[in-house]
């Protein structure tokens, strides 16, 4: 656990309070007042490390129990297989995936609510909108799950064995179509946004290293489990890859890879998966490239890139490992700096975990939690595109902003915020289609399967309709689920009764509430609202005042 700090790093020296504070505020979704006293008494190393240590050596959450082993597609489909039957297998099987969806959301935020580790949860959302895969295009909820299991896993782990995990993760290989490229017409897609959105950032690998790599990584499929008996029925050819999958067990299918010599990154060689993750792991942009994309989900104000150089020359030495970068990160200056305080705008699910730890409410993530999420632009498992959420000043806009002050309205009174429309139909919301015709074809195409037979349902399949525990787009069925269950009471706030001073009250619920320093100006107001609200009212007066406050926007 003690680490001496390496000698390019400037490691904070003092470390106050305050400073504590600010560490917690950035790694965690909530401020626990104990936790600070408790690493305030340590050293600034002391502290990082122990937060680091417990986090790599915390448990892992079990599965959800509908997530089961081995996968079984439930839509398979078979040349002989009638097509009533397909029909009701694929309408059964969309209602399950959108209900397991909709339960893997509400696992999420309850272990993200209630984790002893919040910097892995913390990692595990910024690793989610780094390593981006949506449901709308995925489909297939368990393989979501295991997306989510892996990136949570290697959240502070071995970069070198966490990309190779995510190059070969089933979601990721159905995403960016890895799962059907074949050597004689390898597909491009995965090689490009493993260089440029992954890995190394743009400008540092060539339209050639592309291809190159496209060539190296094709022949993987998605299989049953080594050993597996399967049905000796024969399949369409042309069959949507949805209903023709057997399991999602990662597999070379040798035949189908391109065995050829390829140049990737200034080398040559038959290269596959393990080799093209070695090329880019020894690329000098590699390190430090994480290292910006880390600075600038902690907010870290950087501007000689001394932090960034130091992160990456710690990722470097270690032969990969991401928890060494994070100490070099948490225990610099730079992170400590008045310009690097209070200038994180939380993130919707930031805010959302934030506000129900903090106020100590019971409740359950409903439809209603998703869709204000969504509203607010980051909803779970489904990042708007494979570049992820762009985060930043980009989470507020003018709708955005009202629905963040609202807050109060769901956290104190279970209900829908005013102005929060319904976001779509409760059937769920189609795939935007490319704009390249060529493209949008050979979606459709994808999609529907191009010699797909005498379909039941035509071609309008469309399979990247889910619903959050509906049944298969086109049915009716409403879930009678209500759409917000929050229950706030003072009484958990204050186990040993309320203050009897506006004062104490107002200073408490500050202290709780703000990640940031409080402004004279919001103390006076917490004081006047609490001075004329009854007794009894205070402190949903002053909760309702700072939900509604820009501070609270800020960590």
């Amino acid at each position: 656990m003690n680490q001496q700090p390496d000698s390019a790093e400037a490691v904070k020296s003092s470390w106050t309070r305050e400073d504590a504070r600010h560490l917690l505020g950035r790694i965690s979704f909530w401020i626990d007042e104990q936790q600070i006293d408790t690493l305030s008494a340590l050293s600034c190393p002391e502290a990082v490390d122990r937060i680091l240590h417990e986090t790599q050596t915390a448990p892992l959450p079990a599965a959800p129990e509908w997530v089961k082993e081995p996968w079984i597609n439930t839509e398979r489909r078979y040349q002989d297989t009638p097509g009533s039957e397909f029909g009701r297998m694929h309408g059964m099987t969309n209602a399950r995936y959108g209900s397991e969806i909709a339960d893997l959301r509400r696992w999420w935020f309850q272990e993200m609510l209630t984790t002893a580790v919040p910097l892995r949860e913390m990692l595990t959302l910024f690793w989610h909108g780094h390593f981006a895969s949506s449901i709308d295009k995925v489909l297939v909820s368990q393989a979501m799950y295991h997306q989510n299991a892996t990136q949570r896993q290697y959240a502070l782990g071995n970069f070198r064995e966490f990309l190779k995990a995510m190059t070969l993760d089933p979601a990721m290989m159905i995403y960016l179509d890895l799962e059907e490229s074949d050597g004689q017409q390898p597909n491009e897609n995965y090689a490009r946004e493993f260089y440029e959105l992954f890995a190394l950032g743009h400008g540092q690998y060539s339209q050639e290293d592309i291809m190159e790599t496209a060539r190296a990584l094709s022949g993987w499929t998605l299989d049953a489990p080594p050993g597996t008996e399967l049905p000796q029925r024969e399949t369409v050819p042309g069959t949507n890859r949805r209903f023709t999958r057997d399991g999602l067990i990662p597999r070379l299918v040798e035949e189908r890879h391109d065995p050829r010599e390829k140049a990737i990154l200034g080398k040559k060689g038959n290269f596959g998966v393990d080799e093209v993750i070695d090329l880019t792991m020894n690329h000098p942009a590699c390190g430090s490239f994480l290292a910006q994309k880390l600075l600038a989900y902690f907010a870290v104000h950087d501007p000689q890139q001394r932090v960034r150089n130091s992160m990456a020359a710690a990722f470097s030495r270690s032969n990969g490992k991401l928890a060494p970068m994070l100490r070099v990160l948490f225990t610099s200056p730079e992170f400590y700096a008045p310009e690097s305080r209070g200038c994180r705008i939380k993130s919707p699910v930031a805010l959302l975990v934030g506000a129900c730890r903090q106020l100590q409410l019971n409740v359950t993530f409903t439809r209603g939690m998703n869709r204000y999420l969504a509203a607010l632009g980051q909803e779970l498992f489904h990042p708007p595109n494979v570049k992820g959420w762009p985060g930043g000043e980009l989470w507020i806009g003018a709708g955005t902003l009202s629905l963040r002050y609202h807050l109060a309205e769901i956290a104190l009174e279970s209900r829908t915020p005013p102005g929060m429309a319904p976001i779509g139909r409760d059937r769920g919301r189609p795939v935007a289609l490319p704009k390249d015709p060529a493209e949008r074809k050979a979606f459709l195409q994808r999609m529907s399967g191009e010699n797909f037979g005498n379909r039941p349902m035509g071609g309008n399949l469309a399979p990247a309709m889910m619903s959050e525990g509906m049944s298969m787009p086109g049915r009716r069925g409403r879930s009678t689920e209500p759409e917000f269950q929050v229950t706030f009471s003072p009484d958990r706030l204050f186990p040993e009764g309320l203050p009897e001073s506006n004062e104490q009250l107002v200073d408490s619920l500050l202290s709780r509430l703000l990640h940031v320093p409080v402004r004279p100006e919001l103390r006076m107001a917490a004081q006047e609202v609490a001075s004329n609200s009854g007794r009894s009212d205070r402190v949903n007066a002053v909760i309702r005042l700072v939900l509604a406050s820009p501070d609270y926007q800020l960590s």
